[in-house]
């Protein structure tokens, strides 16, 4: 179905501001007395539903450097979490290959300065402050990976789906509940889809809070840690049966695999690769809370 055209009446209501003040922003008027704030409010709503009779609109996100920047703070802060990073990292860039894109791992300068180079940004596991400070700096597709910005005007956000990897771990341990062991995300608001997800959580924050968890768990408790050695250091520590949760590069489907269950990273690419392509055609659905097992 095509969509309908998207008109400054359209951006105005969305925005909570006049049509004068799109006019203005959109023609780049600096002399209007126009917050930031409600400046790139107005640019990030036209680069994700589109503006075509706007010249500045169609030059936020023209897909013309085909450079795609991966942007991954939280990976070198412990081995599981750099292993997720960099399987994720070459899972997209395989997914790019075909659509003539490359991938290039960003620093944390593209917090602080205006990216000039690329069609997109992925940003993997960041806190919603420093989404919003990316935002700023970006009128480019800016996705939200591993995380939650519940600004789903503006943005999407791809993570696994927890609720559904719960239920995968219920059926193939033989329990109600099961329980998952992991490091917390930087990304607070997703720690608490997960721990909704999974009555009893351990977000693994201190030594010896693994310990005290489990001693507090039922003798017939079973259930998930995130990692290999985050599951080795779990399984040292009860007799419980603990299923090893981690990514395979080449699944399209969650599978079972002896005591291991692995998340589908092919799939999980594809569905953040095809929602770069879309959103930089203007082309992106209405669902901006994507979930993925």
């Amino acid at each position: 179905m095509t969509k309908k055209k998207l008109t400054i009446r359209d951006i105005a209501a969305a925005c909570g501001v006049s049509t004068a003040t799109v006019s203005y922003v959109l023609n780049g008027h600096e002399e209007q007395r126009i917050s930031r704030e409600t400046r790139n409010r107005i640019l990030h709503y036209v680069h994700i539903m589109g503006y075509e009779s706007s010249a500045l609109a169609r030059a936020l996100a023209t897909g013309t450097s085909n450079v795609v920047g991966l942007y991954l703070p939280e990976a070198a802060q412990d081995a599981d979490r750099a292993l997720a990073g960099m399987q994720l990292a070459g899972a997209l860039a395989a997914a790019l290959e075909p659509c003539g894109k490359t991938l290039r791992l960003m620093t944390d300068a593209c917090e602080r300065q205006q990216m000039q180079t690329l069609d997109a940004l992925v940003a993997v596991d960041v806190d919603s402050e420093t989404f919003y400070r990316i935002g700023d700096n970006c009128f480019f597709p800016l996705l939200c990976v591993d995380g939650c910005v519940w600004d789903l005007d503006l943005f999407y956000q791809i993570y696994d789906d927890f609720e559904g990897i719960a239920a995968l771990a219920a059926g193939r341990l033989g329990v109600e509940q099961p329980f998952l062991v992991l490091r917390p995300y930087r990304n607070r608001a997703l720690n608490e889809v997960i721990c909704q997800a999974f009555s009893n959580a351990c977000l693994v924050r201190e030594p010896g809070q693994i310990e005290v968890f489990l001693r507090r768990l039922p003798p017939d408790a079973a259930g998930l840690a995130f990692g290999p050695l985050m599951a080795e250091r779990v399984r040292a520590h009860t007799d419980a049966r603990v299923l090893t949760l981690c990514y395979d590069a080449a699944a399209e489907s969650a599978v079972c695999d002896g005591e291991t269950l692995r998340l589908p990273l092919a799939k999980k690419s594809a569905v953040i690769v095809q929602l770069i392509l879309d959103t930089i055609a203007r082309q992106a659905g209405e669902e901006h809370d994507i979930r993925v097992i």
